[in-house]
């Protein structure tokens, strides 16, 4: 519950608060040896550290829970993990490679059939697509985005979305 409040907080801006829950979650999971909950705590962490800017910081949390997916086998967390990877990846400058994670982890989240964050990895594939100058595939990823963003009820994601194709526009 801590990685996401810290999620939701830094979609509000409230970083360091965000910080604090997130860290609390990573060394709650630690304490208890329970992979699946210091996966989630990383990516939870990582959001709050890409979201505030900080994208150095994330790739090592990201890294680290596509890591612990791949030695524990949790393939939940593995689209999750490798869209977040990616996406930070290509804030950082890393294009080519984000877009090429990015692919890896929609593969994954359609193989495994997994709807959670799915529609907004695939906004982040789009804004990948649209800093490599591949237009066409950024609009194709964000009316996805919103169409599975509306069958599912998550407006926020349709947000992200929507700012995608604002973005295509201008």
């Amino acid at each position: 519950s801590r990685a996401f409040l810290a999620r939701t907080l830094a979609e509000r801006g409230v970083f360091d608060e965000g910080d604090a829950h997130g860290q609390e979650a990573i060394r709650m999971a630690e304490a208890l040896d329970h992979p699946y909950s210091l996966i989630f705590a990383c990516l939870g962490l990582a959001y709050v550290n890409s979201v505030r800017g900080e994208l150095s910081q994330a790739a090592r949390l990201l890294e680290r829970a596509v890591a612990l997916c791949r030695d524990w086998d949790i393939t939940f967390w593995t689209p999750i993990g490798l869209a977040s990877l990616g996406h930070v990846y290509t804030w950082s400058g890393r294009i080519r490679e984000g877009v090429s994670w990015l692919q890896q982890a929609l593969t994954a989240y359609e193989s495994a059939g997994i709807g959670l964050f799915h529609s907004l990895s695939v906004v982040q594939l789009g804004e990948a697509y649209l800093l490599a100058d591949q237009v066409e595939d950024a609009r194709t990823c964000a009316e996805r985005a919103v169409m599975l963003a509306r069958e599912r009820g998550e407006r926020g994601y349709e947000a992200w979305a929507l700012r995608l194709l604002g973005d295509i526009a201008s």
